[in-house]
């Protein structure tokens, strides 16, 4: 293996972990406190998405966007 693709394999993992590691963070807090504080404003009773996963993709987003 190149050391170029391995440089593409490991900058793939480090995200993957670090898409993890936020998921993991937003369900802790959304449980903990932002169920209480968070409000859908939708009348879609069966979203394709939960708002845990909504806020994990905006966050890991933008720390890669910076």
């Amino acid at each position: 293996m190149s050391n170029s693709k391995r440089q593409k394999d490991m900058i793939i993992k480090d995200k993957e972990y670090k898409l993890v590691e936020i998921f993991f963070y937003v369900t802790e807090k959304y449980e903990n406190e932002l169920k209480f504080l968070c409000e859908r404003f939708s009348n879609n009773n069966e979203p394709k998405f939960s708002d845990v996963e909504l806020m994990t993709v905006y966050l890991f987003v933008a720390n890669y966007e910076q």
